[in-house]
């Protein structure tokens, strides 16, 4: 929400446990460019997040920002140290 609201140009977005803001569109996302790299980490465990919605949630992302990248880890709502130096990388 707050990239979006600031309209910030960034080189990389990462968005890190639970779900995508809702109310977020497609418009309010346009000034991203084609390099900025979308990355969005989700703990395997995390309680604020089902299971079952992954897949809906992703297709929903997908169409707002289809050059978004997916990943887990193995915690919960919270990043872990080692997926954080793996962005890095």
């Amino acid at each position: 929400r707050w990239v979006a609201s600031r309209k910030i140009n960034c080189k990389a977005l990462v968005m890190i446990s639970g779900g995508f803001p809702k109310e977020l569109t497609k418009e309010n996302l346009s000034f991203l460019t084609e390099t900025t790299k979308i990355i969005h980490i989700l703990g395997e465990k995390d309680p604020y997040f089902k299971i079952e919605e992954i897949e809906e949630e992703k297709k929903h992302l997908q169409q707002l920002l289809p050059k978004i990248e997916f990943r887990t880890h193995l915690g919960g709502h919270e990043l872990d140290m080692n997926t954080l130096i793996d962005l890095h990388e």
